[in-house]
């Protein structure tokens, strides 16, 4: 695809789905709780907004930080529901690993569900991003199980993180910098619309199944799956310190 139409693409996607998105005014969080619809449409408007400029919307930053996102959120959901809410130690809930350059990460069946779960009737972030990616056309996806595994093998590394999709496709923003961009006014925005913190990661990806489908004719779509579970991957993992 040449640069010219990819422009023309990504200009249209942002108008079409979020007709305010070049607008002045800037995304507040709303004081009352609201539905599924607006957390939906108040998240997809403040990252196109965060990651447009004069060629567009660039949908591989917005793709890659909703990841990021949504796999930092599972990590912070059951910290909120378990440790805080239900008093367990840290230890118990999570099998840390500690590195030899002082980092932290934090493994566990605890996360499989939720993050890789493809049983019928079961949701979690891959059965929506995938989901997604069928639904916009995917005739493959990424074999995610690889991914978990390349990732388990890179903690300690300092790529820690980095996606390995061609350099033309990489976000403008590092994962754990889209988190320290994007987390507070996540959260708060969670928070108003009144999610368990359980679900706060599958609210994120359903964002993310929102532009894989709308923005197929911009991105193929088991790329876009893709740059969006390699961050929710290894950001699922990541020291909340390094963020807080």
């Amino acid at each position: 695809m040449s640069r010219l139409l990819l422009k023309i693409l990504t200009v249209m996607l942002s108008v079409m789905l979020f007709p305010n998105v070049m607008a002045e005014n800037k995304v507040e969080v709303p004081y009352e709780k609201f539905d599924q619809d607006k957390f939906r449409s108040f998240l997809r408007e403040y990252l196109f907004r965060s990651y447009t400029d004069e060629n567009g919307v660039h949908i591989e930053s917005v793709l890659s930080a909703l990841g990021a996102l949504s796999g930092f959120s599972l990590q912070q959901g059951i910290r909120e529901d378990l440790i805080i809410k239900g008093g367990n130690e840290e230890g118990k809930v999570f099998t840390i690993i500690e590195t030899k350059d002082g980092n932290k990460y934090f493994f566990g069946s605890i996360f499989d569900e939720p993050l890789y779960d493809t049983r019928e009737g079961q949701i979690s972030v891959w059965s929506l991003v995938g989901g997604g990616a069928q639904k916009a056309g995917a005739s493959s996806l990424p074999d995610v199980s690889a991914l978990a595994k390349a990732n388990a093998s890179a903690i300690g590394n300092e790529d820690y993180g980095n996606l390995t999709v061609p350099l033309m496709n990489q976000p403008i923003d590092h994962p754990i910098d889209a988190i320290k961009k994007h987390w507070d006014f996540t959260k708060k925005i969670l928070q108003a619309k009144g999610a368990e913190p359980l679900f706060w990661s599958w609210e994120i990806a359903l964002v993310a199944q929102d532009i894989i489908i709308a923005g197929k004719s911009v991105i193929d779509p088991k790329l876009a799956a893709q740059i969006v579970m390699e961050p929710a991957i290894s950001m699922s993992k990541i020291d909340p310190s390094k963020i807080n």
